[in-house]
């Protein structure tokens, strides 16, 4: 891996805001070159520092007008691989974290309604080695970031 230096920050910066622009794009906002910035883009890619690029959907226009926090409690920590994968293969569930404190772990989850938000809690529920589900519905948005923090000159 290369050193990661200011304009690699710049770069991500500026593709976290929008990663549909073109390289010469990229090159005139922050004064690279166009082949600069590609040379740049290609290498914080093949390092890992860009995982992939999507698209930001509006998820109440596809219908998904609930979101949901769940926490969940196993009975026993060593059924959490049974577990996570299961969770995984859940459209609905869009995040999984394994949290420390009384539950194991968190899930942001989507649904269309309440019914299809009840169908999930259920499933969740059911799982193996699942002890406690607590669900936080969330009532309305108040923001949400994609952008990481700035780390150059922190």
């Amino acid at each position: 891996m290369t050193a990661f230096n200011r304009s690699d920050h710049q770069i991500l910066q500026a593709l976290q805001a929008n990663a549909h622009r073109s390289d010469a794009a990229l090159g005139d906002q922050i004064g690279l070159s166009e082949s600069a910035v590609r040379r740049h883009r290609h290498r914080l890619e093949a390092d890992g520092f860009v995982q992939g690029y999507v698209a930001l959907v509006d998820q109440r226009r596809l219908g998904y007008r609930e979101t949901v926090f769940v926490t969940v409690m196993l009975e026993a920590q060593a059924k959490g691989d049974v577990f996570e994968n299961e969770v995984r293969t859940m459209p609905e569930v869009m995040a999984c974290y394994a949290v420390a404190g009384e539950e194991d772990y968190l899930l942001r989850v989507v649904a269309r309604d309440v019914g299809h938000f009840d169908r999930v809690l259920r499933r969740v529920s059911r799982m193996p080695a699942v002890r406690h589900v607590h669900s936080h519905v969330v009532l309305h948005e108040i923001f949400s970031k994609l952008v990481l923090p700035s780390t150059v000159g922190d």
